[in-house]
């Protein structure tokens, strides 16, 4: 399996920015293309490590608590646990392991060190009948909310591999009369700059390189340059580097992604280790639902407190003691407790243990389709 280089462009440096200038945006069709196609593997497993330094100084924690430890209310008390905890134990880590098919057949695991809340692993994923996940207390499954599980696992490919080939702008549906478009003229004329607004109120900067050995374009950087709510997003960058050829994906893509606030601290670094292939069969089979006293190929027997499963005749909670026995079984018709607000609940625990809180979290509500 490989895919090839979009356009396969002549393997040379540029005589002039107007030379530069079409091979850019030539290979911007393509990439715009093959998104919209959808770029299909037949089955690959993503292995990367996403770490969480601290993000203040040892100066500026003890200002945050003194200024918020006595307010239990006070919204920063949640950083500030957070901050201490890598100060005193190091950085949060999240190994992970991502499967992928299709939206409707994918895994995504995650086993962390040093989680503020306490989570020691998740696992999400879609069978095409269940929309699934699994922690280590409880395991929900819901058939009426597909769609959410088709939309989490686009932002997980977007993550692992669509940003670090294609970068943002090939991303959005903006023509191109409203993107600034500058050639860096250094001496090869291998660097572009975009500036566009995705959306009213942001506005974006991009850099890509051209890499002669491959004949292709790649995202460098990106960075939020204008944001309505400002704060610590405005400035804030995304830096892809360490570009290796990739044999199972077919893509020269980076290895390492930094995400620096506008200050300049490193909030998140995603170092990728590898990409393998696997038969669509072996996915299935990490993907398929699991359900309380089932075997999971990659967690082994799932025991756990709570079983929850949303079908279209409702709701059915069973709960179960710590050896696995059940303690009880509640089924609540679909007029009963709103059907997907225990799914939305653990969600937004997932979206802040796996995704991040930081400014590109967001990124995802100014994609094309995007609310």
């Amino acid at each position: 399996m490989c895919l090839l280089p979009i356009g396969l462009l002549a393997l040379a440096t540029f005589q002039g920015p107007q030379e530069a200038e079409d091979s850019f945006f030539d290979w911007l069709d393509g990439a715009r293309d093959e998104i919209a196609a959808g770029v299909e593997i037949p089955g690959v497993e993503f292995v990367y490590t996403v770490i969480r330094p601290p993000t203040l100084s040892a100066r500026e924690l003890q200002w945050m608590r003194e200024r918020v430890e006595n307010r239990p209310d006070d919204p920063e008390l949640a950083v500030l646990r957070r901050e201490e905890m890598r100060h005193r134990d190091g950085a949060e880590i999240s190994e992970r392991r991502f499967w992928y098919v299709s939206p409707r057949k994918w895994r995504l695991s995650a086993d962390l060190t040093n989680n503020q809340y306490g989570i020691g692993r998740f696992d999400y994923g879609s069978d095409g009948e269940w929309w699934w996940e699994l922690a280590e207390d409880f395991v929900a499954r819901n058939s009426q909310e597909l769609e959410s599980g088709d939309r989490f696992a686009s932002e997980e490919w977007g993550r692992v591999f669509t940003e670090r080939v294609y970068g943002w702008l090939s991303q959005t549906d903006l023509p191109i009369r409203e993107v600034e478009f500058d050639v860096v003229s250094d001496e090869d004329f291998e660097r572009v700059h975009v500036t566009y607004t995705p959306r009213p109120g942001v506005e974006i900067n991009e850099g890509f390189v051209f890499d002669p050995d491959y004949g292709t374009w790649r995202p460098e950087w990106v960075e939020f340059t204008r944001f309505p709510d400002g704060g610590d997003r405005e400035g804030a960058r995304r830096l892809f580097s360490d570009a290796e050829w990739d044999q199972v994906l077919g893509r020269n893509i980076a290895r390492v992604v930094q995400e620096v606030h506008a200050a300049g601290q490193i909030v998140e670094e995603t170092v990728y280790l590898d990409a393998k292939e696997h038969p669509a069969s072996e996915i299935a089979s990490l993907s398929s639902a699991p359900r309380a006293g089932s075997i999971d190929p990659l967690r082994g027997e799932i025991v756990v407190e709570s079983d929850i499963a949303i079908t279209p005749a409702g709701r059915r909670e069973r709960s179960f003691d710590r050896v696995g026995q059940l303690i009880s079984d509640i089924s609540l018709a679909e007029d009963g407790r709103p059907r997907s607000g225990y799914m939305a609940a653990l969600q937004t625990v997932a979206i802040v243990v796996l995704v991040g809180s930081g400014a590109y979290a967001l990124w995802t509500r100014f994609r094309k389709g995007s609310p």
